[in-house]
């Protein structure tokens, strides 16, 4: 009997001393953090913008909970690999326009950065997205290519309307709206090119006009009225409908 009794004590013994090695470590044999981990992994940058074909290197680092750091093994991916690959380098390479999501796991902790394409000869308009009513007018600004500082003073710029019974440009940059709806406002400089959208609401109703305002009738008699509605600005508003 007393064979077994310490033929147990010294199992007892050697777990213990494999449970304690375990939770110092705070990762499993393989290296990699387990359920209950206080490894962080950062990646840096956290965002950056990128040409097609550029490429930029991602850092990866895995902390504890002092701030010190761990040699683990770190994996990469992109969700949109036609966007932006990553090597097992951590290596980005733009591909396409578009927003990448890459991604850096180590056991069960992970990180991501967001990678933007974009063509950088690609002008800056300004304002890029606006909603103004029927009637109102619009002043549009252009700019150099995206990611540079240059400009583009005393070069012709083409303006462009995708639809101009919604809205026209004219070549200063001038926008008057004509019906409401949706347009693309486009200006081009030699092969640059950049947009605006402009979505055109209808105005709201701020009084009516009644023509005419005072009349006098014999009974029996009728008598035509109009009515004309206003905006705030006593602008007519064409398309809107009277309910008598």
């Amino acid at each position: 009997m007393h064979l077994p009794t310490r033929v147990t004590t010294v199992l007892g013994a050697v777990g213990c001393v494999l449970i304690t090695a375990s939770c110092s470590g705070r990762f499993s044999s393989d290296g990699l953090s387990g359920p209950d981990s206080d490894f962080v992994l950062t990646i840096s940058p956290k965002a950056d913008t990128l040409a097609p074909g550029a490429t930029r290197q991602l850092a990866q680092r895995v902390s504890d909970d002092e701030g010190a750091t761990h040699d683990l093994t770190v994996t990469w991916n992109s969700e949109s690999a036609a966007i932006a690959s990553v090597d097992a380098h951590g290596i980005v390479t733009a591909i396409a326009p578009g927003t990448a999501h890459i991604v850096a796991r180590a056991g069960d902790i992970s990180d991501s950065a967001t990678i933007v394409v974009r063509t950088f000869n690609a002008l800056t308009v300004e304002p890029s997205i606006v909603s103004i009513p029927l009637g109102g007018e619009l002043q549009l600004s252009v700019g150099g290519p995206i990611g540079t500082a240059s400009s583009h003073a005393g070069e012709p710029v083409r303006w462009m309307s995708s639809d101009p019974s919604v809205a026209t440009v004219d070549p200063h940059g001038f926008v008057s709206t004509i019906g409401v709806g949706d347009v693309t406002l486009s200006a081009q400089i030699g092969t640059s090119r950049g947009s605006a959208a402009l979505s055109v609401k209808p105005n709201a109703v701020a009084s009516i006009r009644i023509t005419p305002a005072n009349s006098s009738i014999n009974l029996t008699a009728t008598q035509q009225l109009d009515a004309v509605l206003l905006d705030a600005n006593g602008g007519e508003l064409p398309t809107a409908r009277v309910n008598w």
